[in-house]
């Protein structure tokens, strides 16, 4: 797919809140190299930014209802325990991505820029 219609694609994503398909055509886009548009660059910040608050978000929502549970029955304390680890591996799988070595270049890139 060309980068146009990469970047089109993404922005679709975004229109329609699908920010987990976002992610990976903006890092296809990152990976091809060349300098990043500014629109470029804020679709990528957008995409990672709001999939990873919507995991946040969940990973609070959970912890509150372990903690509540904890306080009272503990019936389903494990499977709200095994749930909330596994929005947290989810959390540090995007932190990864994130700074994967296409996105530390385009870092580099950024700090270059006057």
């Amino acid at each position: 797919m060309q980068r146009k219609n990469q970047v089109f694609l993404a922005r679709l994503c975004g229109q329609a809140e699908r920010y987990d398909d976002m992610v990976p055509l903006l890092k296809e886009v990152v990976k091809r190299g060349g300098e990043l548009s500014v629109d470029e660059r804020n679709l990528l910040t957008t995409a990672f930014n709001r999939v990873f608050d919507t995991r946040r978000a969940s990973w609070r929502i959970i912890s509150s209802i372990e903690k509540n549970e904890y306080k009272g029955s503990e019936k389903h304390l494990a499977t709200i325990r095994g749930y909330r680890i596994k929005i947290e591996n989810e959390i540090e799988k995007i932190c990864f991505r994130v700074y994967s070595p296409g996105r530390e270049k385009m870092v580099e890139d950024d700090r270059e820029e006057p």
